[in-house]
C-alpha cells in the first residue's frame, strides 16, 4: 500500500492540475509531454538505487493509472493521494522527502505551463488559468 501510495502521487497531481482546466487534444498533449519531460529530469538527479529511483526507475503500469482515474474520481480523493505519498517517503527516507516534493510540484506546473488558456491567435491567452493556479495551490498544500 505504501509503494502504491508514493508511486501513484505525482501522477494524481498531473490528474488534478489537467482537469482543473481542460486544454483539449492538441493542448492535453503540450502538457503530457512537459509533465513527462519535467518527471524525467527530476528522475535523472536520483539515485538509481535511492527510494525514488526505484520507485520511478519504470514507468507506470497501465493499472495504477486506472486506479487513479477510478480513485481519483474528486480533487478531494487526488489530493488524499499525493498527500499520502509525500508522508510515506517522509516516513520512510526523510532525505528524499524534498526531492520528492519538487518533483511532484515541478511536474504540475510544467503541466499548466504547457498549454496557454483563452485568448484568440494567441493574444490575451493566460499561460496558467486560475483553475490551474488554484490547483497548483492545493498541491503545494498537501505537500506540507
Amino acid at each position: 500500500e505504501e509503494w502504491r501510495a508514493l508511486r501513484v502521487a505525482p501522477t494524481a497531481a498531473l490528474l488534478l492540475v489537467a482537469t482543473a482546466s481542460p486544454s483539449g487534444p492538441m493542448g492535453a498533449m503540450k502538457e503530457m509531454a512537459a509533465a513527462s519531460h519535467s518527471l524525467n529530469e527530476s528522475l535523472k538527479q536520483v539515485e538509481p538505487v535511492s527510494l525514488l529511483g526505484a520507485a520511478f526507475g519504470t514507468g507506470m503500469t497501465g493499472t495504477e493509472i486506472e486506479g487513479i482515474r477510478a480513485e481519483g474520481r474528486s480533487n478531494e480523493a487526488l489530493l488524499a493521494m499525493i498527500k499520502q505519498g509525500y508522508e510515506t517517503v517522509g516516513r520512510r527516507n526523510p532525505s528524499e522527502a524534498g526531492a520528492y516534493r519538487q518533483m511532484i510540484l515541478d511536474g504540475a506546473k510544467k503541466l499548466a505551463e504547457a498549454a496557454t488558456d483563452g485568448g484568440f491567435l494567441g493574444f490575451g491567452a493566460k499561460l496558467v488559468s486560475d483553475r490551474e493556479a488554484a490547483a497548483l495551490q492545493q498541491i503545494e498544500g498537501a505537500l506540507s
